[in-house]
C-alpha cells in the first residue's frame, strides 16, 4: 500500500502542464526582452572603453614619432613612397612606434581589426584640409593642443567602401570631403587630442568648443553643417 502510494505521488510530482509551460517561457521571454538592451549597452560601453584605449595608444604613439621629428606628426597620408603610406603604417611599420597597428582601429566600426587589402586605409582619422591636400601638424605650432584634435572616430560617406572608417578626417569649411567625424558610439565621437587626453563628444553645442583653427570657431564652420555634417551611429 505504501509502495503504491509512493509510486502515485512520484508521478504527480513529475507532471508538468502546458499552462504551466507556457507560464514559464512569458516569463522568460520578458526576462530577456529586459536583459537585452542593458547586455547591448553594456557591450557598446565596452567597445567605446576600448576604442579610448586604442586612441590614446596612437596618441602617444604620434607623440614619440614628433618627438624624433622636431615635433611634425605624420600626414594622414604620404605620397612620398612608391604607394602611399597612411600615418598608421608610418607609425607600426616603417617605424616602430606602434607594436600592434590593429590599435589603429575602431573596434565598433567596419572593418573592425586592420583590412587585409589596404590595412591602414580603414582607421582613425588624422586631421587633413581635404582629400588633395594633406597638411602636417606640429605640436609646437598648437595655440591650443588641449582643443586641437589630433585623431578621431571618422566615416566614408561615399564609394566602394562607404560606412567605413577613413584615416583622415576633413577639415574644408564647406564639410565637402567624403570623409567626417562618425559619432559611433552612442551619439558621440572618440577624439585624442593634442595634450594626450581623449574624451567622447556628441553632436552640437559640445563639440564648438574644440575645432578650431587660428581661434575657436564652431564645428560647422570646420566640418559643416546639416548634410555636411557629422555622421550618426545608425547612417550606414
Amino acid at each position: 500500500m505504501k509502495r503504491n502510494f509512493r509510486k502515485n505521488n512520484r508521478k504527480q510530482r513529475r507532471t508538468f502542464t502546458l499552462v504551466e509551460l507556457l507560464v514559464v517561457i512569458a516569463i522568460l521571454s520578458i526576462l530577456s526582452s529586459l536583459l537585452m538592451p542593458l547586455l547591448s549597452r553594456a557591450m557598446n560601453v565596452a567597445k567605446s572603453t576600448a576604442c579610448m584605449n586604442n586612441l590614446k595608444q596612437c596618441g602617444l604613439a604620434l607623440r614619440l614619432y614628433a618627438d624624433d621629428f622636431a615635433l611634425w606628426l605624420p600626414t594622414a597620408i604620404d605620397y612620398n613612397y612608391a604607394s602611399t603610406v597612411e600615418w598608421g603604417e608610418m607609425l607600426a611599420e616603417k617605424y616602430d612606434y606602434l607594436a600592434d597597428g590593429n590599435v589603429c582601429v575602431c573596434p565598433s566600426a567596419k572593418p573592425f581589426k586592420l583590412h587585409s587589402a589596404s590595412p591602414f586605409a580603414f582607421t582613425y582619422g588624422l586631421p587633413a584640409y581635404n582629400a588633395d591636400e594633406y597638411h602636417r601638424m606640429n605640436f609646437r605650432r598648437m595655440k591650443l593642443p588641449a582643443q586641437m584634435e589630433i585623431l578621431i572616430d571618422t566615416v566614408r560617406s561615399s564609394g566602394a567602401y562607404s560606412g567605413w572608417q577613413c584615416c583622415l578626417s576633413s577639415r574644408r569649411a564647406d564639410g565637402g570631403s567624403t570623409s567626417r567625424p562618425h559619432l559611433r558610439h552612442q551619439g558621440k565621437a572618440n577624439v585624442v587630442f593634442g595634450d594626450g587626453h581623449g574624451t567622447s563628444i556628441g553632436a552640437g553645442s559640445n563639440l564648438s568648443q574644440y575645432w578650431h583653427s587660428a581661434t575657436v570657431i564652431s564645428f560647422g564652420a570646420v566640418y559643416g553643417e546639416g548634410v555636411d555634417g557629422p555622421y550618426g551611429e545608425n547612417d550606414f
